[in-house]
C-alpha cells in the first residue's frame, strides 16, 4: 500500500512534531535532572525520563518524518524547469502528437511508457498512469511500479533527484538484472530498455508488479 503525497506530509509533520517532544524531554533531563523549574511553568516531573533513549527515540522520529517528507512535494521551479526541457534536442523517440506532448500540455512530467501504459509525474510528486490520453488518468498505488517511475524521473530529470528511492537494508537485488540495473539477454546488454528495478539494480522488499 502506498501512501498519497498529502498522507505523507501529514505523517511527516507528526513525526516531527513527536520527535521535539521526545528531543526536549531527553535534553531537559540533561540539564535539570529530576524536576524542571521555570518561573513560567509549575514544576515539571522527570523522573521516569530516560535522558539518552528519549533523545534516540527523537532521532528516529527526525529520520522517519525526513523520509516521509521527501517525495511528498516538489519545488514549483524545478517542475518548470522540467517541463520546460521537454522536448530535448534530437530526442530520438519523438514528441509532436505523442503521449509525452499531451502529459506535458496536461501539466504533467513524462517519464516512460511500456508497450500498453505511460506514466508521469504529477507537481504534488505524485504518479499517475493512463493509454496516452491523460483526461482520464489514474494514480498509480502499485508500489513496485512507482519504484520504477521515480528512480526513471530521477535519472531523466536533473530536477529531480530527490525522487530516486533510497534502498533499505532488506531490500534484494533485483532478480531480473541480478543488481546491474542493466537489461541482458544472453550476452548482449539493451541499454534503451528499462528493467523491472528501473535501473537501480534491487527491489523494494515485498512487492510485485500487478496488472494495471
Amino acid at each position: 500500500m502506498s501512501l498519497s503525497p498529502s498522507a505523507r506530509r501529514t505523517l511527516s509533520s507528526v513525526c516531527f512534531g513527536l520527535g521535539s517532544v521526545w528531543a526536549v524531554a531527553g535534553v531537559f533531563k540533561l540539564l535539570f535532572g529530576v524536576r524542571l523549574a521555570l518561573p513560567i511553568l509549575p514544576p515539571l516531573g522527570l523522573e521516569r525520563v530516560a535522558a539518552w533513549p528519549s533523545i534516540a527515540v527523537a532521532a528516529l522520529l527526525f529520520g522517519l518524518g525526513a523520509w516521509l517528507g521527501r517525495a511528498s512535494s516538489l519545488a514549483s521551479d524545478d517542475v518548470d524547469n522540467a517541463l520546460r526541457s521537454v522536448p530535448r534536442k534530437n530526442d530520438p523517440t519523438g514528441f509532436t502528437d505523442t503521449w509525452r506532448e499531451a502529459a506535458v500540455n496536461a501539466d504533467l512530467l513524462p517519464v516512460y511508457s511500456d508497450w500498453e501504459t505511460c506514466f508521469a509525474i504529477t507537481r504534488e510528486a505524485d504518479v499517475v498512469y493512463s493509454d496516452g490520453s491523460w483526461s482520464n488518468a489514474k494514480r498509480l498505488a502499485n508500489p513496485r511500479y512507482r519504484h520504477i517511475v521515480f528512480a526513471q524521473a530521477a535519472a531523466r530529470y536533473p530536477e529531480f533527484t530527490k525522487l530516486r528511492p533510497l534502498r533499505q537494508p532488506s531490500d534484494p537485488d533485483c532478480p531480473s538484472c541480478h543488481g546491474t540495473g542493466r537489461v541482458r539477454v544472453g550476452d548482449t546488454t539493451y541499454d534503451d530498455m528499462i528493467c523491472e528495478c528501473g535501473g537501480l539494480g534491487w527491489i523494494p522488499k515485498g512487492t510485485a508488479l500487478e496488472q494495471l
